[in-house]
């Protein structure tokens, strides 16, 4: 759950952010997230979706950005890094199954696209949002 906890942080600062922007709703998320074994793209969406339920970003599209995390191969024990989803990754040098070794405990909003009461969209980029666990 802690996952859920660092993006529920994340909403209040979106909602400040469209608010001052004079916008009406949220178009699109654009979130960085510290790949891990405990958080996968679907588990982001239903957090998300599960947590604007009934507020202008709901209906929002959601675009994640991964940051790698660190993994050693089992069989020939290279070090290496990916964004992808840990159960999807394998070595690249021998193609076996491989074991995180580290992440980064990251969720912050690189960016927000909001309506304007006219209908013109708008990108607030916000560098200060993070929520680190």
């Amino acid at each position: 759950m802690h996952e859920a906890a660092a993006m529920q942080a994340i909403i209040p600062i979106i909602l400040h952010r469209m608010h001052q922007a004079g916008a009406s709703r949220v178009i699109n998320v654009q979130l960085v997230l510290g790949a891990s074994g405990h958080l996968t793209a679907e588990a982001a969406h239903q957090h998300v979706e599960a947590l604007v339920a009934g507020t202008p970003i709901a209906g929002a599209s959601l675009t994640i950005q991964w940051l790698a995390a660190q993994y050693q191969c089992f069989f020939c024990l290279h070090r290496f890094e990916s964004g992808e989803p840990s159960n999807q990754v394998t070595c690249p040098a021998c193609g076996e199954a491989a074991l995180e070794i580290g992440h980064q405990d990251v969720c912050a909003v690189s960016a927000i696209a909001v309506s304007c009461e006219e209908e013109h969209v708008c990108v607030l980029e916000d560098r200060d949002s993070s929520s680190h666990g």
